[in-house]
C-alpha cells in the first residue's frame, strides 16, 4: 500500500506542474 500512496503522490504533483504550465501558456496566449 505504500507504494500505490506514493505513486498517488507523484501523480498529484505532476498534475499539479501541468496544470500550473497549461496555465502559463493560457496566459501567454491571452497577452499576445
Amino acid at each position: 500500500m505504500k507504494v500505490a500512496a506514493e505513486r498517488r503522490k507523484l501523480l498529484a504533483e505532476r498534475r499539479v506542474k501541468i496544470n500550473a504550465f497549461i496555465d502559463k501558456k493560457s496566459d501567454d496566449i491571452a497577452n499576445v
